[in-house]
């Protein structure tokens, strides 16, 4: 492994040989992964499999082996740690749901309970340091899902497909239920997008534009779509069909 695998220090990046190229794992993915799985290990031994990313449950993997120090930050030992990390996910807790570090409690129960009900649901994301809306409108309707293998991650599948693509849980800030359009889930610095519709000459065919923050954020053929747009970037329809 060590070598093979190599570090890009100014990018704080992992280099690791993928088939006839590369991929890349952060330093800091190393570092929070590592002490997440730690965190549940020590949890269990204590008989108490608690919310694994509150403070309290990192004070009892100092004494741990594969403890992720300074020392191994930027390093091929935090690498490895984070490796050996999984292989103990995988013995010990490969029937459970794995988040991103930080993914809020309420973001968990909520997926879950989705995952079980088989309801479909609409995902917003965004900045959870200050709430501001991505503004994504693909792979945000679906059902959740789970992937295959050791480490099952929530996905979002699209109806009608098997499958889909991974969630990046940490970054939710909000969650309706695509049914009803109830909120289920809303991060508590989480700011709905200040959009408004406007008449547009500048692009051919394109009569209709949604601002938001007084800046372009898409255009539009007819009123209709605009305002079908900002019903569905608001969370009042879930129907994408005539966005564009």
């Amino acid at each position: 492994m060590r070598s093979q695998v190599t570090v890009n220090p100014d990018q704080k990046l992992y280099v690791i040989p993928c088939g006839d190229g590369y991929t890349c794992f952060g330093f800091d993915n190393a570092q929070r992964h590592t002490l997440k799985i730690l965190a549940a290990v020590v949890s269990q031994e204590r008989g108490n499999l608690k919310d694994l990313d509150h403070p309290s449950v990192f004070s009892g993997i100092e004494a741990h082996p594969l403890n992720f120090t300074a020392s191994d930050y930027g390093q091929i030992s935090g690498y490895e740690k984070y490796l050996q990390a999984c292989q103990l996910w995988t013995s010990k807790f490969s029937n459970l749901t794995y988040f991103d570090p930080f993914t809020s409690p309420e973001v968990q129960r909520v997926l879950e309970l989705y995952r079980h009900s088989r309801k479909p649901v609409r995902i917003f994301m965004g900045d959870t340091e200050t709430g501001r809306d991505w503004m994504e409108e693909n792979d945000v309707v679906g059902t959740i899902g789970r992937s295959s293998g050791s480490m099952k991650v929530p996905l979002l599948v699209p109806k009608g497909e098997n499958g889909g693509c991974a969630i990046l849980t940490a970054c939710v800030l909000r969650i309706i239920d695509a049914t009803t359009l109830k909120e289920v889930y809303v991060h508590p610095k989480y700011q709905a997008p200040d959009l408004s519709v406007q008449p547009d000459t500048s692009v051919r065919k394109y009569t209709f534009r949604v601002d938001r923050d007084d800046q372009v954020q898409a255009r539009f053929r007819t009123r209709e779509q605009a305002y079908g747009y900002v019903a569905f970037m608001l969370g009042a329809a879930v129907n994408t069909r005539s966005l564009h």
